[in-house]
């Protein structure tokens, strides 16, 4: 069958990345319920090639919303850590 064929009895869905549909915290990007170093280091990870981010992961790290993944995301995060500037508390839900 070829691919995109529809399959009788099957419903399609049309999956997106939209940053709005993702429920994530904002530089949460370990999932751990926290924004901490852990995390930087996934964004510098991420930013050097060595291990891309993926799924929420990829949505947590965009803090500053442009959909790059990038030094001013690590900045901001890093502010966040240093009681700066900070982000959205993570809370674990119920």
């Amino acid at each position: 069958m070829a691919a995109g064929a529809a399959v009788p009895g099957q419903i399609e869905f049309d999956l997106t990345n939209d940053p709005a549909l993702v429920a994530v915290c904002p530089g949460d990007i370990n999932g751990d319920q926290t924004q901490d170093i852990l995390d930087l280091i996934f964004i510098l990870r991420d930013i050097s090639g060595k291990s891309p981010l993926t799924g929420e992961s990829l949505f947590a790290a965009n803090l500053d919303g442009d959909g790059d993944i990038d030094v001013l995301d690590a900045v901001l995060l890093l502010q966040h850590i240093f009681g700066d500037k900070p982000l959205a508390n993570c809370t674990a839900e119920p």
